[in-house]
């Protein structure tokens, strides 16, 4: 299935902004607040909107987060559409939900992928949209793979080598 090396990331940042552990933890409840508020916000993501079904229906472990952030008004008036996502939609989509996670964040959101050896392709280019991103910030992404299952014609090398040419490209000017 596409995007199996993201779907695990977005499932457990889902979880920890959805689970409620008790109100004593007024920081966590209050930037849990500030999350939802700027999903809410955005014209891409917020309820409702084409993004948020794209999402939705791509990243169905999101829903429980997407859904947090719908009034009680907007949850009964809620219709079902179908949308038809394409790869760059969905791409843009995940890039603004992060970037909406980070701008409400008070620290930086630091996201660890694991096994990025047997990452699909789908992952690797949405890997290679977040990661050179000028929009996103407040983030840091930790990339783990098996040296020895990756060479240079691996797509992990690839993303790697982009991500370093943009940067440079970035810098120079």
């Amino acid at each position: 299935s596409p995007f199996f090396a993201i779907v695990d990331m977005l499932d457990m940042m889902a979880n920890v902004l959805c689970e409620a552990k008790d109100d004593s933890d007024m920081t966590a409840n209050e930037q849990r607040r500030k999350v939802w508020e700027s999903i809410r916000q955005s014209e891409l993501i917020g309820p409702g909107r084409e993004g948020d079904l794209i999402l939705r229906a791509t990243f169905p472990a999101l829903t429980p987060l997407l859904d947090s952030c719908v009034d009680a008004d907007e949850n009964a008036a809620k219709v079902d559409l179908t949308v038809h996502s394409t790869m760059s939609a969905i791409k843009e989509c995940t890039l603004q939900l992060l970037c909406a996670i980070c701008r409400a964040l008070d620290n930086p959101l630091i996201i660890f992928l694991d096994d990025l050896q047997w990452a699909d392709e789908a992952s690797m280019d949405m890997l290679n949209v977040l990661l050179t991103s000028s929009e996103l910030k407040n983030h840091m992404f930790i990339c783990a793979y098996r040296s020895n299952e990756v060479d240079v014609e691996h797509s992990f090398s690839k993303l790697m080598d982009d991500v370093v040419a943009k940067g440079e490209e970035s810098v120079e000017k």
